[in-house]
């Protein structure tokens, strides 16, 4: 059955809207982060990048306000209008996948959110038709928490043109090999790869000949090292590389890459665990002067 989109109430915590806000590239938006050790000296603020915000949001409110319905087959696909831009498709299976080449108007998939009620249905097969589809908007793919995608999956989406934006978020399948087909991708700017211990530093050095990346989440990738990450300073395209809970990254290591990297934003604050975690970053800082000392807590793990 349909799920019918909702408009999403103003009231909904302000800090979402900020967010959203954020992820479309909200003129003089911007993510405080502090070093995350006591007595640092230092405070910079990041962008967030379209990558943070899918992941905290889980896709479920679009640009418009709106939650996007929900499809779980064929005929719930032939109820939507052609127009509509974005669907929820957590449990649309391969078989079904060709339908949406009649959702003219897509540019964004979400396979990622609901992952708590309904398990990922789409596999490598269903990729192959989705990349075959003539779908000439669709910039954004969330296919995040799926145990089902390989490698093979993720090379048949680079013969998507438009596409844009891809969160791979806890896909166990996915390893190196996918981001050598990714690298050749001429328009993708947002990768999303947390979670993920088949990426390695292999990989990282295959990403580092992409020409059109902007923004890399490596968020607890347990298998990146240091050696790794500064391939990527080859890149002149970055701008934004996310590196919390990564193990073999340590406070030392970001220093260094901050130094090989210093166009880029670079997001390494300890402790984000929570969505708490994320709100208490969002408020404004007090102003530091040169020598003052700031201390910054952690929060506990939820």
């Amino acid at each position: 059955m349909l799920r019918v989109p909702f408009a999403c109430e103003r009231a909904v915590s302000s800090w979402v809207h900020v967010l959203v806000d954020l992820s479309w590239g909200h003129p003089g938006s911007r993510l405080d982060w502090r070093d995350g050790r006591a007595g640092a000296e230092r405070t910079g603020r990041v962008r967030a990048s379209h990558l943070a915000v899918s992941l905290v949001v889980a896709g479920a409110v679009c640009s418009c306000g709106y939650y996007p319905p929900s499809v779980y087959d064929s005929g719930d696909i032939r109820a939507v209008p052609h127009s509509q831009p974005s669907l929820r498709v957590r449990g649309l299976g391969d078989d079904d996948i060709h339908s949406l080449s009649a959702v003219t108007g897509l540019e964004y998939l979400d396979f990622g959110s609901g992952w708590k009620s309904v398990d990922a249905k789409i596999t490598d097969k269903g990729l192959a038709v989705l990349g075959s589809l003539a779908l000439p908007h669709l910039s954004y793919i969330n296919l995040s928490r799926n145990d089902n995608i390989t490698d093979d999956g993720v090379e048949a989406l680079v013969s998507i043109a438009s596409l844009r934006n891809l969160l791979l978020a806890d896909c166990p399948g996915v390893t190196d090999r996918a981001l050598l087909a990714l690298a050749s991708h001429p328009g993708l700017e947002g990768l999303c790869l947390d979670g993920n211990a088949c990426v390695t530093d292999e990989g990282l050095g295959y990403l580092s000949t992409s020409e059109s990346l902007t923004g890399l989440s490596l968020t607890g990738c347990s298998n990146v090292t240091e050696s790794g990450v500064l391939l990527l300073a080859r890149m002149k395209s970055l701008q934004s590389l996310r590196l919390e809970s990564c193990p073999n990254i340590d406070h030392g290591a970001v220093m260094r890459i901050r130094s090989a990297m210093p166009e880029v934003r670079i997001a390494h604050a300890d402790g984000i665990w929570s969505l708490d975690g994320l709100r208490a970053c969002l408020e404004e800082p007090e102003e530091l002067g040169e020598s003052a000392e700031t201390t910054h807590t952690p929060p506990e793990p939820r």
